[in-house]
């Protein structure tokens, strides 16, 4: 298993890891994960990129393919959770204080929400997080999307300076490993390697 830092991803950066990281560090599931962090479309292909997500057993490319459908469905979801929270905000104002600020909640109506509306309200608001919740875990992550190893490999080196689940050399080196040139019989000896930079 290799550990790396969310910050040290490219583009990720300190504030966004530790959002995360207040979310909760063990997800139940892939829509777990998405439902409980507020990281925005850019910022969860990073992490599909950097390998951050394959724990979750869904190849890069399937996550990214329903990405846009996800992301819809957690708006509808954090909307549905708000509109939850303002009326039981409200009713909580209501009983401990005997009324609604309007200010508070943006009230533009004539008249201020009773007690009756508000349960009515919180009522409806349950019953459509429940249908929201539901649709979106009916959300199928396809299957036939298989990763492509070298764009892969590509992606990490740029988001995290390294290779992380591969190299691009694996399938052409054969033989001893450079650190063990050493030991080799004196001769000709055949060296393969990544040219990162050109300096002339």
């Amino acid at each position: 298993t290799i550990y790396f830092g969310l910050s040290g991803i490219k583009g990720i950066g300190q504030a966004q890891s530790q959002k995360i990281r207040e979310k909760g560090q063990n997800f139940a599931d892939i829509y777990d994960f998405f439902i409980n962090t507020d990281a925005g479309n850019s910022d969860i292909e990073k992490l599909i990129d950097a390998g951050a997500l394959d724990n979750f057993h869904y190849t890069r490319n399937s996550l990214k393919a329903v990405l846009p459908m996800i992301t819809s469905s957690r708006d509808l979801i954090k909307k549905e959770k708000k509109k939850l929270a303002d009326a039981q905000n409200m009713l909580l104002d209501l009983e401990q204080n005997g009324t609604v600020s309007r200010e508070k909640y943006h009230i533009t109506t004539k008249a201020l929400p009773t007690k009756k509306k508000l349960e009515e309200k919180i009522e409806k608001s349950e019953a459509n997080m429940k249908k929201v919740l539901e649709s979106f875990r009916m959300i199928l992550i396809p299957k036939g999307h298989p990763d492509d190893l070298k764009e892969n490999l590509k992606k990490e080196k740029e988001l995290l300076g390294m290779y992380i689940s591969g190299s691009p050399l694996d399938g052409f080196v054969k033989g001893d490993n450079i650190s063990d040139i050493s030991d080799v019989t004196p001769g000709k000896v055949k060296v393969m390697g990544i040219l990162n930079d050109i300096h002339i």
